[in-house]
């Protein structure tokens, strides 16, 4: 009896740490790419060496307004899956990746050395070892071609506005995925200043099968197809949107 109270006591406790670890790498069902709209995101964090930075460069270059955040495995559209055991991956390795493309697309990479977090490093430790198809290079450089078709998207229709409504960014989005609905983009505002922050696009699992050749010349009719409709909607953003 006492030797049975031990195990039960022993396998409580292993499912505990286990559950206190992370959750299982490749267990999930969908992804989400959340890009960040660098104006409004770096209109509350003006202290950050990275938005400092932009400032000035979205003055020759306003491609930077649309940079990374990252692209995380998903359970039911939630975002908590995350920091994954039984990974087949590496933890965070600063030399794995080109650095000039990591720049343009996710400029805070920039500043991993004088600051005490590492955006690219937390994206790739909690989220990208979580899926088991991309090693370190391949995950950041498949969210590069999508965050291209995105600046491609907004930034000549938005480089001189300051503010938008909300329907009229629904209605650029929708002309250059015209098979979706405006439900499948999740726009992030700040809700009290309504400024964007973020927009966030569902995916499902299958942008694992598309092939390197189709990486390389990915087009907005091949995302499309795998762009799925977001459950649970932010809805911080009113009709009016403020830009910068």
């Amino acid at each position: 009896m006492f030797k049975k109270s031990l195990i039960s006591l022993f396998l409580i406790t292993s499912s505990m740490y286990a559950f206190a670890d992370g959750e299982k790498a490749g267990d999930f069902d969908s992804y989400k790419l959340a890009i960040t709209w660098a104006p409004g995101f770096c209109k509350e964090n003006q202290s950050k060496q990275e938005c400092q930075a932009l400032n000035k460069e979205l003055k020759s270059d306003y491609n930077y307004a649309v940079t990374l955040h990252g692209l995380w495995p998903n359970v039911n559209g939630t975002t908590t899956y995350g920091n994954c055991t039984s990974t087949k991956f590496n933890d965070y390795q600063a030399s794995a990746f080109n650095n000039i493309l990591m720049n343009y697309s996710l400029p805070a990479a920039k500043y991993c050395d004088n600051t005490g977090f590492c955006l690219p490093e937390h994206e790739w430790n909690k989220h990208g070892t979580c899926q088991l198809k991309w090693d370190q290079p391949e995950y950041f450089y498949v969210q590069s071609k999508m965050l291209n078709l995105f600046r491609d998207t907004l930034v000549a229709p938005l480089e001189n506005k300051d503010s938008v409504t909300k329907s009229e960014l629904y209605s650029i989005i929708l002309k250059q995925f015209p098979t979706k609905n405006i439900d499948d983009f999740d726009l992030i505002c700040n809700p009290d200043t309504g400024m964007l922050k973020e927009i966030r696009v569902s995916l499902d699992k299958n942008i694992e099968d598309i092939s390197n050749d189709k990486w390389r010349s990915l087009s907005k009719t091949d995302l499309s197809k795998h762009i799925i409709p977001t459950d649970n909607l932010s809805n911080y953003c009113g009709e009016n949107i403020v830009l910068r």
